[in-house]
């Protein structure tokens, strides 16, 4: 049963706010002047044009059947930077969209959870819990994103902070980017690094204060 909630609760739950991160990266790209998520359809709530093989399905189902710490992404929004009006500052604020788009649905979710804690109803802890859950996954998926390891968000923020020399020589790590995170989840690193912070943040939005 503990298996089959993993995979059929909070694994649609972390799909959704997956896409939520994609989209509004491509949102924010959009209205800084770069169209190319749009026209390619990538700003929807259809999960098949964001499906990752393995960022979206083989990593988090396996984690999710082991019971282990887990985390997932998208196929990257495509973004031409050579449409947008100031490339530095912009990719920046593309970057920093997902992680401010999972934060913002965590606080919505908090908001709900107080709301629907006051209400006596039948089905109440069903709902609390999906809310407990959402909070969890978007402030972790928030705080992983802001590692400045390429190729996540972080990263762009990072590249984006850097003098012009410095990121040049930053951004070489780009293609180890992948391995490095996978080491760093294999190693428990990873999660040693965000719990802290994620961990703060879900108490101060679940409504637990400091």
């Amino acid at each position: 049963m503990d298996i089959l909630f993993r995979l059929f609760v909070i694994f649609p739950l972390l799909m959704f706010s997956i896409i939520i991160h994609e989209i509004s990266h491509g949102y924010i790209s959009k209205r800084l002047g770069d169209s190319t998520a749009y026209n390619l359809g990538r700003l929807t709530l259809n999960p098949l044009p964001h499906i990752d093989l393995i960022g979206t399905i083989v990593l988090p189902v396996m984690s999710l059947m082991s019971g282990q710490f887990f985390i997932g992404w998208a196929k990257p929004v495509p973004i031409n930077s050579w449409h947008l009006e100031n490339p530095k500052r912009d990719m920046m604020l593309i970057g920093l969209a997902g992680p401010v788009s999972n934060i913002t649905l965590a606080i919505i979710c908090g908001i709900l959870l107080r709301l629907v804690s006051s209400i006596d109803f039948s089905f109440d802890s069903y709902v609390i819990g999906m809310f407990q859950i959402l909070i969890q996954l978007n402030v972790v998926l928030a705080v992983f994103n802001m590692l400045p390891v390429p190729p996540l968000d972080g990263s762009h923020i990072l590249t984006g902070l850097l003098p012009p020399r410095l990121a040049y020589e930053y951004e070489k790590i780009a293609p180890y980017g992948f391995y490095i995170v996978i080491i760093l989840m294999m190693s428990g690193i990873l999660w040693n690094v965000i719990s802290p912070i994620a961990v703060l943040l879900i108490r101060i939005i679940s409504g637990g204060g400091l």
